[in-house]
């Protein structure tokens, strides 16, 4: 009976008016209860509430777009290693045929000797070195298509035929999703076996291993000009790759997962990353 007595008289107790200072955007008196409200509930609906009182988080105006988008771009991925192949070709990709939507296309260049097609930009000697190697039905099939179509393109240079298709930029024979995903794999297997035209064992290239690779890819010349270009290419390649793909050939080292911690409490946040917390 004390004890109801006690409760009502806390519920009864007028606090003095006090100016309510807004201490955060977004923040509004209107609907706030007093601590005098949980009165009478749940411990775990209590620490709700002072949890909504005091840590409503960090609003969405407190971070302006474009910085939102500058974390998300420097934002490094963690985890599993990526494979070196795979990324590798994800920069020759990028740096080849990065600016087109549609990449499975003959090149753009002009000229007697250029018959490169397709988001890797494979040529015919390639192709041809494909053929000795360990391929699947599908991926001999592709390379034997690839490999008329490049006739094709020589056919158009010395103009034998003028169909656009297999001019610069033509399309080709045209390519299903099937022949498109084929193609990926046709284009690493491609660079293992330039890999072992080197001597290198790719599952332990060095930095420089995986430079010389690039450039392979390019050219093997030994013309001065060309190896100039070949340099060129190298760091134009590594400059533009997505940075998941520097993280999967080691030249940029993933961050250690954070671990886990029990703060044991709540977390306060200041809303203004940039500015000392307002007293």
């Amino acid at each position: 009976m004390a004890e109801d007595s006690l409760v009502q008289l806390l519920q009864n107790q007028q606090a003095p008016e006090q100016e309510i200072v807004e201490t955060w955007p977004g923040y509004s008196p209107e609907g706030k209860d007093g601590l005098s409200s949980l009165l009478g509930r749940k411990a775990g609906d209590v620490i709700q509430k002072i949890r909504e009182t005091f840590d409503p988080g960090i609003p969405e105006e407190a971070f302006p777009a474009t910085t939102r988008k500058e974390l998300e771009r420097k934002e490094v991925p963690a985890g599993e290693p990526i494979e070196v192949i795979p990324s590798m070709m994800d920069i020759i990709y990028k740096k080849e045929t990065g600016i087109y939507d549609d990449p499975f296309m003959r090149t753009m260049v002009k000229g007697k000797g250029t018959d490169a097609f397709g988001p890797g930009q494979i040529r015919e000697g390639l192709l041809k070195d494909l053929l000795k190697s360990d391929l699947t039905d599908d991926e001999r099939k592709l390379t034997n298509k690839l490999i008329r179509q490049s006739i094709k393109f020589q056919e158009f240079n010395k103009g034998i035929t003028s169909n656009p298709s297999f001019g610069p930029g033509g399309r080709g024979f045209g390519f299903d999703e099937n022949e498109k995903r084929i193609y990926r794999t046709l284009a690493e297997k491609g660079l293992s076996i330039k890999a072992a035209q080197r001597g290198l064992d790719i599952n332990n290239l060095s930095e420089e291993d995986i430079r010389n690779l690039i450039g392979d890819w390019y050219s093997k010349s030994k013309d001065p000009k060309r190896r100039k270009e070949r340099q060129e290419y190298i760091e134009s390649a590594i400059d533009m790759a997505p940075l998941e793909a520097l993280i999967g050939i080691g030249i940029i080292k993933p961050p250690p997962k954070k671990p886990t911690r029990n703060t044991g409490g709540m977390i306060s946040r200041n809303p203004y990353p940039y500015n000392p917390r307002p007293i």
